[in-house]
């Protein structure tokens, strides 16, 4: 879903306006209304766009680098919505045909002026559609169109990628590819648990991890939790998309009024932490130590970097109702679904940890579902070189 103010509604363009201009943030409220530099050098120029989310941006900036690699002949330009550059940075160094920058929203003249001055030959939208005015416009000027991981899109378009979890239409369009996760590429697949050692737990101690939580959830957990028996002896993680660099004000109120002692991982200097110590995963760098060493993960949404970080390292997964979608992967092998309340009421001592078989079924499912996303990746880069 786009961010507030990127959308073809005036009414919404003005709000942000107003309010990046009033937070000093200048260059997005110029971008937002199309006012974007030309893009130097020779050569063809792609587009590749993300939106607001950090999943976006993480692989919409993983394609913008691997068709920089694939095609040595072409400029390309990345726009977002929402800004991490410690996402994109380290991707991009040394990349000298890639500009990046914030994008535009979609209103039909704005739409048209960056087409104008950027004059790309194709547009590639990652995770999130594009609207509905540059979908058109790029359908009227035959420009290449291709939408990764994003919904089904409403206008057409020449491929479709779509995500694993996504539904499919009841007839699939004739620009539908094979559904895949490319986010199971981003995984690292060899992580030792050392996070546990270095917390000081001893081998009765548990780590539980709650991933990617928004903050009333989290709110909900901390009372549960401290009404348990675990709270002084086992850890509890949690990691939200506020603390991901958006809305963490609000997380962090939240985090204080618990009266919990907490430590963000980013700050931790690697001492021993009591039990009783909230840890707090404000990096997403975080998630592959703590899905490596946790006794149980907990997903509630569709979270696919804890997901598969967790089949890879043969950790003990659960999954809430609004995560249950990746059950659909994981059939015949075994009940995956959690409930908060039974798991505190039954003070967190009822913990299966996977069998060895099961957790050799898990590798099994990530690295066949890496190997088909590794298909798809090569086959949507050879798409763009033949362009």
């Amino acid at each position: 879903m786009s961010a507030s103010g990127y959308s073809s509604s005036l009414w919404s363009v003005l709000k942000a306006d107003l309010q990046d201009r009033l937070g000093g943030n200048k260059s997005r409220a110029n971008a937002r209304w199309g006012l974007l530099k030309s893009i130097p050098g020779r050569g063809k120029l792609i587009w590749v766009r993300a939106g607001s989310s950090y999943e976006s941006v993480l692989l919409a900036s993983e394609i913008a680098g691997a068709l920089h690699q694939k095609r040595l002949d072409v400029r390309i330009v990345f726009t977002f919505e929402q800004d991490y550059p410690h996402v994109y940075l380290p991707r991009f160094k040394d990349l000298e045909r890639i500009a990046y920058g914030f994008g535009c929203c979609d209103l039909p003249s704005v739409v048209k002026r960056v087409l104008e001055r950027w004059n790309p030959f194709g547009v590639i939208s990652v995770y999130d559609l594009p609207g509905a005015n540059l979908s058109k416009q790029c359908q009227a000027l035959g420009l290449h169109t291709v939408n990764v991981h994003t919904a089904h899109p409403m206008i057409e378009c020449e491929a479709w990628y779509p995500h694993l979890l996504e539904d499919s239409p009841s007839a699939s369009p004739k620009y539908q590819q094979e559904a895949s996760d490319l986010f199971s590429l981003l995984v690292n697949p060899q992580v030792e648990p050392s996070l546990k050692p270095a917390l000081g737990a001893n081998s009765e101690q548990r780590i539980f991890f709650f991933g990617k939580l928004a903050p009333t959830a989290v709110q909900s957990l901390l009372s549960l939790w401290q009404d348990s028996r675990s709270w002084r002896k086992d850890y509890l993680c949690v990691s939200t998309d506020e603390s991901f660099g958006q809305g963490s004000a609000t997380f962090k109120s939240v985090i204080s009024c618990s009266g919990l002692p907490y430590q963000y991982l980013s700050t931790w200097n690697r001492s021993p932490l009591p039990p009783e110590t909230l840890l707090i995963a404000d990096q997403p760098r975080w998630v592959s130590a703590l899905a490596s060493a946790a006794d149980q993960t907990v997903i509630s949404g569709k979270n696919p970097l804890e997901f598969w970080q967790v089949l890879a390292a043969g950790g003990t997964l659960r999954l809430t109702s609004t995560g249950e979608k990746w059950s659909k992967l994981l059939k015949n092998m075994g009940n995956y679904s959690f409930s908060w309340e039974s798991w505190l009421a039954q003070n967190s001592n009822h913990i299966s940890p996977m069998d060895r078989k099961t957790q050799d079924a898990q590798r099994q499912v990530f690295w066949q579902y890496r190997r088909a996303a590794q298909a798809v990746l090569d086959e949507l880069l050879q798409r763009v070189f033949d362009w």
